[in-house]
């Protein structure tokens, strides 16, 4: 888990530093009392993959989502409408956006719209480690982030009431709507502008 720290703290790093933040700005928010979930995914090849998902469109709620895929491929990122494969890399990691740092960024950096497709020759195999702020990190943008030309986008809120908004919308989940995975769409409803 060592690995996965210091990665994650370097990442947060750099983040910080290229939105002109103190360096330590984000990850003062995830250690000693963040959480980090890592498992594995697995995907079996699938006979009639046209009909079927690997993993549904949806965005991560957490802060960031280190990926490690294997060779055979089938995520999917969303940009302007359209859906595009992410080609593996031996040895590279993918680095997800997620809605907490979307918020927190006041909308600088991106939530990563995204879905596993399946196929018919080979399973899938990738490793996930999600990176969690503290319950009580303030999502709220700070100052330094704020101007006239890019006002604050959304209401002040902690990391708990932004995780409790997704577990009431996902709670109301029906098989065909699947709306509120994608956590744009639970923010609307705290934004201001």
């Amino acid at each position: 888990m060592k690995g996965i720290r210091s990665t994650t703290e370097l990442i947060m790093q750099l983040l910080a530093e290229y939105l002109g933040l103190e360096s330590n700005f984000f990850s003062k928010y995830c250690f000693p009392n963040g959480t980090t979930v890592t498992r594995w995914n697995y995907y079996p090849l699938c006979p009639v993959p046209d009909i079927t998902l690997g993993a549904r469109e949806h965005t991560d709620p957490n802060f960031i989502t280190l990926l490690y895929q294997d060779s055979v491929g089938g995520l999917q990122v969303k940009k302007d409408g359209e859906w595009y494969g992410v080609r593996p890399i031996r040895g590279a990691l993918v680095i997800n956006i997620a809605d907490s740092l979307h918020i927190i960024s006041n909308g600088y950096f991106k939530t990563v719209i995204h879905q596993v497709v399946v196929n018919q020759h080979a399973h899938r195999l990738s490793l996930v480690c999600a990176v969690y702020l503290e319950n009580e990190a303030d999502l709220s943008a700070p100052e330094e982030l704020l101007s006239e030309k890019s006002p604050r986008l959304y209401k002040k809120m902690y990391s708990w009431e932004y995780w409790n908004m997704i577990f009431a919308g996902r709670e109301k989940l029906s098989t065909a709507d699947g709306s509120v995975l994608n956590g744009l769409n639970i923010l609307k409803n705290v934004r201001i502008l």
